[in-house]
Order: C-alpha cells, then structure tokens, then sequence
C-alpha cells in the first residue's frame, strides 16, 4: 500500500510544472535556517507546517513542485516524509538530493 501511495505520489509530480534544479537545494537551506530559529524548533508539529508554509509561500510561486511536494508530504506518516521529498526531488531533477536538516526536522513537522 505505501509503495502504490509513493509511486501515485511521484507520478502527480511529473506531471507538474517544469522544476529548477535548485529548487529542492533551495527547500535544503530554508529548513538548515529553520534548525537555528527558535520559534520553529519550539512550536509542535502542526505550528510548524503553518511556519513552513508562510515561508514557501514568500520563495515560490504558487502550485510550484516544491509546493505541491510539501503539500503532499505534510500528510504523510512521518518515517516517509523525507523519502517521499528525496523521490520528488529524484524525479524532477533526476539527481540525488540530500538535506541533513529536512531530515532532521521533517518527521516532526507535519500533521500525523
């Protein structure tokens, strides 16, 4: 069941508009900033999503795939969530994209 949900995941991602390779790197420094930002690190995990939403509203159009992907994984069971943003990232810009502080934070931010 998780795989079919990753794979529809991954396929509504292709779909979408064309990415820029730095879009994900771009993601990457917003939630290293979010490590050091008191506020972020002390709010629970749905206060969270609202800070991160505020903040890719300010650095990316609206239905941009890096929207579209943390519109999608904030729902997903936390232990999925990076994995699910590495294949987005993977498909769009077929490179490996690593980020130590979105993993870090990600399993906590979020609504499940």
């Amino acid at each position: 069941m998780v795989r079919i949900t990753k794979l529809a995941f991954v396929l509504i991602l292709l779909l979408s508009r064309q990415v820029q390779a730095n879009d994900f790197d771009q993601l990457c420094k917003l939630f290293e900033g979010f490590t050091h930002d008191k506020q972020f690190l002390k709010a629970d995990s749905a206060a969270r999503v609202a800070i991160v939403d505020k903040a890719l509203a300010i650095d990316f159009p609206n239905g941009s795939p890096v929207i579209d992907t943390w519109n999608g994984v904030q729902n997903a069971m936390p232990e999925f969530r990076y994995e699910l943003i590495q294949d987005a990232a993977f498909s769009l810009n077929h490179r490996t994209f690593e980020c130590a502080a979105l993993k870090m934070l990600i399993v906590n931010t979020g609504y499940n």
